[in-house]
């Protein structure tokens, strides 16, 4: 055990030795008359306390001296109990080392020692005095030892359990901090994913309708110069669209659902882009099965798309729908929508296409947000395209592929 002990038992331990052993020195001074015999116990009581002094110092430099210590200073109160004379007196020098013994060794090598103390002390003890009366001292001696030894050991399991107690108090505090810090670099991340969903969602719903407005206000100055009773259809458009752009920033900013998925699911909501789009000049043929999909309010009908998935897959074919407007060169596209097993949607245009490899290594946040999203819904998205041959986007749902 460490040498660290507690300072209630210190102080305990201490004042019990030093009265104990004053004690003895002053029976010997006042019992025994034999001035030979008085200096040979003087000068054994002297080593003893010598003894019992540099055990204090050595021991924390040298271990070993602790057993050295206890040993001679056992033999020398066996010694003085042994005197001729009637010096039972001095067995309650052992109740000291019982506590040393119990403090510093534990439970079974203190009990040894007691076991060892026992015969050390009786033998004497039962030579000088009758059985009965040397019986009774052989049991008070041995209560007060037993006593004295178990204190020691309960104070030194409640010294072991404090300092349990206060190292498992700091790894708490680590664990803690390290949980601390850990919520924090989550909080930052979560952070850092809010900024990139933003970027997407600005990206693939307001860039979009800023892209048609756009469109709407060249149409609108084309035909001020070639047929100027038709721009109020223009500009009506144009305000129809920022109406629109300022409906999806506040879906947006109070994390409200897509319009486009408010009724009717993804179907409806690609229908709805279509037509959007088809009032901007841009055709799209949407080919889709007869699934339902998902059905709102159908109890007890399991969901063939989560509501995130629908979500997801709604972006993608809008981003792929802009950017068929934006670089295909063509004004036509189509979509297929495969909503039975396995699901799988497709948007394709017949314009100039690009090469697929040079774009994956692009900055471009078409293809990036759309290889995000589906990443996150937990699809698959595949982009064929050509220089020339036109594109092709196709999103799947791993374990359903297949044409």
């Amino acid at each position: 055990m460490s040498r660290s002990r507690d300072r209630s038992y210190l102080w305990v331990y201490y004042v019990a030795a030093g009265l104990l052993f004053a004690g003895a020195v002053f029976r010997s001074l006042l019992v025994v008359e034999d001035n030979t015999v008085l200096r040979t116990a003087l000068l054994l009581l002297l080593a003893w306390l010598a003894l019992f002094v540099s055990e204090i110092f050595i021991s924390r430099i040298w271990r070993p001296w602790f057993m050295v210590c206890l040993a001679l200073q056992s033999a020398i109160v066996a010694i003085l109990v042994a005197q001729p004379g009637h010096y039972d007196f001095y067995a309650v020098l052992f109740g000291v080392l019982a506590m040393q013994a119990f403090q510093r060794l534990g439970l079974w090598p203190g009990v040894a020692y007691l076991a060892a103390f026992v015969p050390l002390m009786a033998v004497p003890l039962f030579s000088r005095y009758e059985p009965a009366e040397a019986a009774t001292f052989v049991l008070i001696y041995t209560a007060v030892n037993v006593f004295l030894g178990y204190y020691a050991l309960a104070t030194r399991r409640a010294t072991e359990a404090r300092a349990a107690n206060q190292a498992a108090g700091r790894e708490l505090e680590a664990a803690n901090l390290e949980l601390r810090d850990y919520v924090e670099r989550l909080e930052r991340l979560a952070v850092a994913e809010e900024r990139n969903r933003v970027a997407r969602d600005l990206h693939d719903s307001v860039t979009q309708t800023i892209f048609s407005m756009t469109l709407a206000s060249q149409s609108a100055a084309i035909l001020l110069e070639r047929e100027p009773e038709r721009v109020d259809i223009q500009l009506e458009r144009l305000g129809q669209l920022t109406q629109s752009a300022l409906a999806e920033m506040r879906a947006l900013v109070s994390e409200l659902r897509p319009d486009g998925l408010a009724e009717g699911g993804l179907q409806a909501g690609v229908r709805r882009d279509i037509e959007r789009r088809a009032r901007d000049g841009f055709s799209v043929s949407l080919e889709m099965d007869d699934a339902p999909g998902r059905l709102p309010g159908d109890v007890g009908t399991e969901a063939v798309m989560s509501i995130a998935e629908e979500r997801g897959l709604l972006r993608i074919v809008q981003e792929a729908l802009n950017n068929a407007v934006k670089h295909s060169g063509v004004t036509e596209a189509t979509v297929r929508l495969r909503l039975r097993p396995p699901l799988r949607i497709e948007v394709e245009d017949r314009g100039r296409g690009f090469d697929a490899g040079q774009a994956r290594g692009g900055s471009g946040m078409g293809l990036t947000s759309m290889s995000e999203r589906a990443s996150e819904i937990g699809w698959d998205l595949e982009v064929r395209s050509e220089s020339g041959k036109g594109t092709e986007v196709i999103v799947e749902r791993p374990g359903e592929g297949g044409r």
